[in-house]
């Protein structure tokens, strides 16, 4: 019996899934800039990256087993987030942004589909900003 409620449990939750989802809100550009203005945002404890008030991003991930920390600019702009990287000056990426009925998960996203979930919390928590040096902050600053 036990097994039986487990699995219609289960059944319900696959079934429930698509009106959660529809529960979630695109954010416009100001949505976003008072989402992230000053938050750092985590990816089950593998990335984090802080949002400086002043439009600097600072992340911390994992690249061939390594730990990376890069640097650059974060913006709200035409309704989407965007991030230049200073080793990567001449790229811009820009991510639709949604906000889970929960409030505090937050969804980066293309056109149609949710590419990564990630939870926010007010500060720099993982102290990414003690991690680098002034000259590759100002570097970063230079990108906006």
């Amino acid at each position: 019996m036990t097994r039986i409620f487990a699995l219609a449990l289960a059944g319900l939750c696959v079934t429930a899934a698509p009106a959660l989802a529809q529960e979630d809100k695109r954010l416009n550009s100001r949505e976003i800039q008072a989402a992230l203005t000053g938050t750092t945002a985590t990816l089950d404890g593998t990335m984090a990256e802080y949002h400086a008030e002043d439009g600097v991003a600072i992340i911390r991930d994992r690249e061939d087993g390594k730990t990376v920390i890069r640097v650059g600019t974060w913006k709200a702009k035409r309704d989407t987030v965007c991030y230049k990287y200073v080793d990567q000056p001449g790229e811009e990426y820009c991510w639709r942004v949604f906000r889970m009925a929960d409030g505090a998960t937050i969804l980066w996203g293309t056109e149609n589909q949710i590419i990564i979930e990630v939870n926010l919390a007010k500060g720099d928590t993982t102290n990414l900003e003690r991690r680098i040096s002034p000259e590759l902050r100002a570097q970063a600053a230079a990108l906006r």
